[in-house]
């Protein structure tokens, strides 16, 4: 299964707002972040970013646990910062949060990224073209 689900990339995609301060990981602290529902992938993949980080819910200023429709709308609704999601490209719900709701999306350090396919063999880093993303002005880094 995790083989044939490979054929079909899920990036994990860190999406901010625009106009907001965030441009890396670095500026996270003192956020609003989705980390995911139980269960789900994106929360997964969000307590492994944490771990590998040394991070824990103090670093923000709140931490919500919505599924993928409560977090969009949350973003949207700019009740949330920063949301994590891994999905199959092309999404509604990208084109949903970078076209209506002004989106972006940012590098996941290269760092993270090898310490996460390091501990989880099954994905592999990857660039998300510009293209799938507005108001992109680069490739984003991530790792599907």
């Amino acid at each position: 299964m995790r083989t044939v689900s490979n054929l079909y990339d899920t990036p994990v995609v860190v999406t901010v707002h625009k106009d907001s301060s965030i441009k890396t990981f670095d500026d996270f602290k003192g956020k609003r972040i989705n980390v995911g529902n139980q269960g789900s992938g994106k929360r997964v993949i969000a307590d492994e970013f944490f771990k590998i980080l040394g991070w824990n819910n103090s670093l923000f200023a709140s931490v919500t646990e919505l599924g993928t429709v409560g977090m969009a709308n949350a973003f949207c609704e700019k009740k949330i910062d920063i949301m994590m999601e891994a999905i199959g490209l092309p999404a509604k719900l990208y084109d949903r949060v970078t076209q209506k709701c002004g989106g972006v999306f940012i590098d996941i350090p290269a760092s993270l990224i090898a310490k996460y396919i390091k501990q989880n063999r099954f994905f592999v880093k990857s660039k998300l073209s510009q293209n799938l993303n507005p108001h992109a002005t680069r490739d984003v880094n991530t790792a599907y």
